[in-house]
């Protein structure tokens, strides 16, 4: 009689979206929906939402950024059969109607006390913290651009025409534009005849405090900064062969400089030896979505990607925008999830995917995080108090316990679970023919429901199969991570 021999699942990578299922490594995952790993390579169930108080449920909110710790600036469509951009304060109310069309690309920077918005041709507007001020005075027709950033206490934007590749420059802790020669001065700078072809600036960054990244559609130019504005220079000897496409993809990580583009994530940063600078790519493990997505995306100067980081949780999150339906404006948005942790000389580094996440922004400050619901409003993510929650779901690899090509008896399941969410198990055979539809269905609560347990399972699991696949899924509320799990064979 064949023996039984006990076979466990544990230390999770991540989603793994370039192998056949059949073949990736067992530590990896299928599906990673709505989840994530953490560095103790354990799943997680990422958190819901809940609509913010004030904001009316439903409404179309698809911008967001904060404005201090307890203030959200967003951008609302308008209504009464109107299709432009409607800048809100919450929680007040305060807003102003920009005209900007619904869907543009638009950007935030803040600078002097104020938040900056702009978009492509259009008069910025500002917030000082009372009141939308509409800033033509500051921002001639010359250099109403679509992109910002703050660099040593000057305002840089670019993104305007009509070659699209001139930065302007502040002057020295001034919202003024004016050039002239003296250290304090603003200047132009333009980076054409610098280019390896005909492209444009699309967003704008800060790194490392005193550079100016300048992002364009094919490749990433840095300038140093210094406080004499005759000294700023164009860093010759680092130029990355990869632009942006999103200037929203842009976030401050730690020391780093995150940025997506047409082939991934990216990330700009210093190298090991402190010397000199490098760029990195993170998403090879994802990359088959990734251009997937990237091919349903609208077209340019619409509805661009956006990204926000939580250092909370380590998430870096990119929203991708995709054409048709489900959502609104014809328009859902997938949502890619990239875990980074510290973890020695090595951090942790893994993937997950949603496809129709439903947020299509997000802004962090101070522990709080916002994000921008379009089928519901301006939300919190929040595990606790959360009113609507995304479908998790998981599911590992084929997992064959010894040889592909000998069929095993299936005993038993033992899966190591905590949190207060609800959750089922599903098995698959190597054919993702279903075996079980639910492992917990003999594991009800009193009333009938199905508790997250705090302790081991040991479930029932009477199969033949060459290879089981185990998924996880939850549509309940609250918290739930999936520590580890084993297979009992023979």
């Amino acid at each position: 009689m064949p023996a039984e021999k006990l076979y466990p699942y544990s230390k999770f990578v991540g989603l793994d979206a370039i192998a056949d299922r059949r073949q990736m490594g067992e530590r990896f995952l299928e599906i990673c929906e709505h989840a994530f790993v953490d560095l103790r390579g354990q799943i997680n169930k990422l958190p819901g939402h809940k609509i913010k108080s004030g904001i009316t449920a439903g409404a179309n909110i698809a911008y967001c950024e904060h404005y201090g710790k307890d203030v959200v600036l967003y951008g609302q469509k308008s209504t009464g059969g109107g299709s432009s951009i409607v800048l809100i304060q919450h929680p007040v109310g305060t807003s102003v109607d920009t005209t900007w069309g619904w869907g543009s690309a638009i950007d935030w920077c803040q600078y002097l006390g104020k938040e900056y918005v702009f978009v492509d041709t259009g008069v910025p507007y500002s917030w000082d913290g009372s009141t939308w001020a509409l800033e033509s005075t500051i921002f001639p027709v010359a250099i109403r651009g679509s992109c910002a950033a703050n660099v040593l206490a000057r305002l840089a934007v670019s993104g305007y025409g009509p070659d699209y590749t001139e930065i302007a420059v502040s002057k020295a802790g001034a919202a003024d534009f004016t050039v002239g020669t003296g250290a304090g001065d603003g200047a132009r700078f333009d980076i054409r005849d610098d280019l390896t072809g005909k492209d444009r600036v699309r967003g704008l960054g800060t790194f490392e405090g005193n550079k100016l990244a300048i992002f364009c559609g094919n490749e990433t130019l840095l300038y140093v900064a210094d406080p004499d504005i005759n000294n700023w220079a164009l860093l010759r000897d680092f130029r990355v062969p990869i632009g942006t496409i999103g200037k929203r993809t842009i976030k401050r990580v730690g020391n780093d400089l995150f940025f997506a583009s047409r082939f991934g994530v990216h990330s700009l940063r210093r190298s090991v030896n402190g010397i000199t600078l490098e760029a990195i790519t993170f998403s090879r493990v994802v990359q088959d979505l990734y251009f997937q997505c990237i091919q349903r995306m609208p077209p340019f100067a619409q509805w661009e990607p956006r990204a926000v980081w939580d250092p909370n949780k380590g998430h870096y999150h990119l929203f991708m925008p995709q054409i048709g339906p489900p959502g609104v404006d014809n328009i859902y948005w997938a949502r890619f999830t990239f875990t980074i942790e510290p973890a020695g000389r090595q951090p942790h580094l893994s993937w997950g995917f949603t496809p129709s996440a439903g947020w299509a922004d997000g802004t962090y400050f101070d522990g709080d995080m916002s994000i921008a619901v379009p089928t519901v409003g301006l939300c919190d993510d929040d595990m606790r108090y959360e009113t609507d929650t995304a479908r998790m779901r998981t599911r590992t690899a084929v997992l064959y316990q010894g040889s592909p090509q000998r069929e095993k008896t299936y005993k038993r399941l033992m899966v190591r679970a905590s949190g207060d969410a609800k959750f089922r198990i599903r098995a698959y055979n190597q054919d993702l023919d279903v075996l079980d539809d639910d492992l917990l269905a003999n594991y009800p609560d009193d009333d009938g429901s199905l508790l997250t347990p705090e302790r081991p399972l040991d479930l029932p699991f009477e199969h033949r199969a060459y290879g089981v696949q185990i998924e996880f899924v939850s549509e309940d509320k609250g918290d739930l991570r999936i520590m580890d799990f084993a297979i009992v064979a023979e």
